[in-house]
C-alpha cells in the first residue's frame, strides 16, 4: 500500500510540474534576456564573446541565417565589432532606454523575434527593433531596424 501511494505521489508531482503550472519563462523574456546581454557585451566591447549572439550573414550559403558569427574569423570579429558599435552608440547617447514591444513574425528565415526598443537622444524619442532569429537553440540577432 505504502508502494502505490509514493507512486501516485511521483505522478502527481511529475504531472503538476510538467503542466504549466510551475512559471516557465516566456519567449520574449527569452529574447530580452539575449538582447541585455548583447548591451553589456557592446558597452564592454566584447566583440568576441558577442559574436555568438549576432546572425551568420556572409557568403557561405549554407551558414548564412543559420549559425552565428565565428570569433576566430577576422572578417567575422570585425562584423561583431560593427554591430557592437552600433549598439554601444545607441547606449551611450541615451543610457535610459526602455523595452516597449515584443513580436513575432515568420519568414522565409524563420520565426523573427522582434523587440522594440526605445533609446531618447538630446531630448527625442529614436526607436530601434532588434530582430532575433533562433539558431543552433540561441537566439541571435539578425537585424537591427
Amino acid at each position: 500500500m505504502k508502494v502505490k501511494l509514493t507512486v501516485i505521489f511521483i505522478i502527481f508531482l511529475m504531472t503538476f510540474f510538467s503542466t504549466g503550472i510551475y512559471p516557465q519563462t516566456s519567449k520574449s523574456d527569452i529574447v530580452k534576456q539575449r538582447l541585455l546581454k548583447l548591451f553589456e557585451l557592446s558597452l564592454n566591447d566584447n566583440y568576441t564573446s558577442a559574436c555568438k549572439y549576432i546572425v551568420y550573414r556572409g557568403d557561405d550559403k549554407s551558414r548564412e541565417w543559420k549559425d552565428w558569427l565565428n570569433k576566430n574569423n577576422p572578417d567575422e570579429l570585425k562584423y561583431s565589432r560593427e554591430v557592437c558599435r552600433e549598439i554601444k552608440s545607441y547606449l551611450t547617447e541615451c543610457s535610459d532606454y526602455e523595452l516597449i514591444k515584443f513580436t513575432t513574425e515568420t519568414e522565409s528565415e524563420g520565426e523573427w523575434c522582434v523587440w522594440q526598443v526605445n533609446f531618447c537622444s538630446q531630448g527625442q524619442v529614436k526607436t530601434k527593433y532588434f530582430a532575433f532569429l533562433k539558431i543552433r537553440g540561441k537566439y541571435c540577432l539578425g537585424d537591427i531596424d
